[in-house]
């Protein structure tokens, strides 16, 4: 839903960014996710910066 490079959601630095590595690594360091995400009728945003969230209200 949030679309996008899966890299995104992960806040360390991964070297490989395919999805399923970005996956294994958020299933084994979960605090690593980028948070907040907010989801709206079927829409999504990672919540930083900010106004991605006043957007998705838009």
């Amino acid at each position: 839903m949030v679309g996008g490079d899966p890299a995104a959601m992960v806040r360390a630095s991964l070297d490989d960014t395919s999805v399923e590595a970005v996956v294994a690594h958020l299933v084994a360091n979960p605090a690593d996710m980028q948070r907040p995400i907010a989801v709206l009728d079927g829409r999504a945003v990672i919540g930083r910066p900010p106004e991605l969230v006043l957007d998705l209200l838009d």
